[in-house]
């Protein structure tokens, strides 16, 4: 059986990691890389060499259940359609997508790696066009870096 469609609950807002460059403390040239707050970032000293990376999240899209992939390939084809024409600047904030089809239970399954600000945005379309979907942790954040080939090539805008 395939898992219950998810609403959300409360609103997601912007999170982003903040990492300072830091001296290495043996000297030996190399440095080490620090995770931030926002504001400790906003107030550390040099804060010119701030780097801000967008963290994603893995949004997992869920087939009916014996729904076969072709099927399910052509409703996510209409989706992503829809949300391209209707709602581009929230299709830019789709990352990346995993290269193959997975399998949960009898349904087929397909993921995105998504900015966490765009979930509950991207909820509310599915919803709206009855595409199931795994809930999602906004906790467990990525990379860009983690979304990379061959299980996932980026989604070009």
């Amino acid at each position: 059986m395939c898992l219950e469609m998810f609403t959300p609950s409360r609103a997601v807002g912007v999170r982003q990691n903040t990492y300072v460059p830091r001296a290495n403390p043996d000297r030996s040239g190399g440095g080490t890389i620090t995770r931030l707050t926002q504001l400790e970032a906003f107030n550390h000293p040099g804060n010119e060499r701030v780097i801000s990376l967008t963290e994603y999240v893995c949004f997992t899209l869920l087939a009916e259940p014996l729904e076969s992939e072709s099927a399910f390939k052509a409703r996510l084809t209409s989706f992503w359609t829809h949300m391209l024409r209707n709602k581009e600047a929230d299709y830019e904030r789709v990352y990346a997508e995993a290269t193959r089809f997975n399998r949960a239970g009898e349904c087929v399954t397909r993921q995105y790696m998504v900015e966490v600000d765009a979930v509950d945005v991207l909820s509310v379309e599915l919803a709206a066009r009855g595409i199931a979907f795994s809930p999602v942790d906004v906790d467990d954040t990525y990379s860009k870096y983690e979304a990379a080939s061959p299980d996932w090539f980026q989604i070009e805008h």
